[in-house]
């Protein structure tokens, strides 16, 4: 019992002292990406948005500290609650009024199938949403009221690492099991208990994507950044990666979702005049680089451009507007993978009536994988499911590359080719 008693303080501290560093590091880039204009403005918006967390947060860890309100005594009283509960509810954090449908679909088509085949330990799996709104604070509430529910057994978190992780430290402390299905920072940096992955993070994808290029011949890129934090470390990250292969940066575009396909053409035109260059490399929201396709294909651009998974999105888009131009999307999930995910993908669209996208895919498999676990221990408990499931701190899990031209995609596996839908 002290054992367990030292190890979830331990936890619990954990847990704070990720937050906090996390907090400091996002305040400590602050006057950096608002500009010397804007640093007034950010410290009042950091101002606001510290003094709640602050005032919410730290008063349970100081509690926690203390022993007042133990890790071990809310872990086993949820324990007796998720035991007690006819159903295992299943919480799904993120911003489902701005993205994320095909995902919950995923997430209810994959309820549906393990409901059907029996449930787990004889209960259902009932699946509650909770929207956060893309808003860091209002993560903190969504995981606060997720944790307020003693009979929440797990929880799949579809939210950007900024809003994912203090989310993620608060579940921690109140022992519900997460499972994390967009990139984050890697398990080196984010060490909390009961904290799964499911995709690989920005350095191992964009490790993954600049081999490809290696050995496509793709020596020389440039690269198309949007405005804001997340789509400047994305650009960062593969400029690192890419230079660690011995592949060359040609040069480096700004722009921003004012950019129009005029614009873009400009700055292609110019680009094919004064580089030389194989490959362009996309980072931002998916419904600007719909734009800069656009602009590249009426120019007849044969390189091909490069993106992560982010760029799901796109792939819808495209096959009502096929596009003239080349594109390489690193992905760790395809509907021709193997014998489960083609079963998953016709299973989908049976259902829905439409392709599933990756978070679909990863949304589904989060769920598979938590029901697996609990089948095999018999139970629903968090610390008994987590406790078969193998927790790696570096992504050993499948990575494709997916490959469009003209309306039609293929995953190619470095040569192997298998046709998409």
């Amino acid at each position: 019992m002290i054992w367990r008693s030292v190890r979830s303080l331990s936890a619990i501290l954990t847990g704070a002292e990720n937050l906090f560093i996390f907090v400091f590091r996002f305040i400590s880039t602050a006057p950096r990406r608002a500009g010397s204009r804007g640093v007034r403005r950010w410290e009042q918006k950091v101002k606001c948005f510290l003094l709640p967390v602050t005032a919410v947060l730290c008063p349970l860890f100081v509690l926690a500290a203390f022993g007042l309100n133990s890790a071990g005594a809310a872990e086993g009283r949820d324990s007796r609650k998720i035991e007690a509960s006819a159903t295992l509810v299943v919480a799904a954090l993120g911003p489902w009024e701005k993205e994320n449908r095909l995902a919950w679909r995923g997430l209810e088509l994959a309820a549906q199938e393990i409901n059907q085949s029996g449930g787990i330990a004889g209960k259902k799996l009932k699946l509650l949403h909770y929207d956060d709104h893309d808003d860091i604070q209002e993560g903190l509430k969504q995981a606060q009221r997720i944790a307020d529910d003693p009979s929440t057994a797990m929880t799949v978190i579809f939210s950007r690492k900024e809003v994912a992780v203090p989310a993620a430290t608060v579940l921690a402390y109140y022992g519900i099991m997460t499972m994390l299905t967009r990139a984050t920072a890697s398990l080196d940096e984010i060490d909390l208990p009961l904290l799964f992955r499911m995709c690989p993070d920005d350095s191992e994808q964009l490790a993954f994507l600049t081999d490809f290029c290696v050995r496509q011949g793709i020596k020389r890129a440039v690269v198309f950044v949007s405005n804001g934090e997340r789509a400047r470390v994305y650009a960062n990250t593969f400029e690192t990666e890419a230079r660690a292969k011995g592949m060359e940066i040609a040069s480096r575009i700004n722009c921003d979702m004012l950019t129009g396909e005029e614009s873009f053409k400009r700055e292609l035109a110019s680009l094919q005049k004064k580089h030389q260059f194989d490959a362009i490399f996309f980072s931002g929201p998916a419904a600007l680089s719909v734009t800069l396709f656009k602009a590249a294909a009426a120019l007849g651009i044969k390189q091909p451009f490069l993106g992560g998974y982010r760029l799901e999105a796109f792939e819808t888009a495209s096959r009502a507007d096929p596009l003239k131009i080349s594109i390489y999307l690193v992905t760790p999930f395809s509907a021709v993978a193997d014998e489960s995910a083609r079963r998953f993908a016709e299973n989908y669209r049976q259902a829905y009536g439409e392709e599933p996208d990756d978070k679909a895919g990863i949304g589904y498999a989060a769920l598979q994988v938590y029901a697996q676990a609990a089948r095999r221990v018999g139970s629903g408990v968090p610390d008994k499911v987590a406790a078969v499931l193998t927790r790696k701190k570096r992504w050993d899990g499948p990575l494709f590359i997916k490959s469009y031209s003209e309306g039609r995609f293929q995953t190619l596996d470095f040569g192997r080719e298998k046709a998409e839908p």
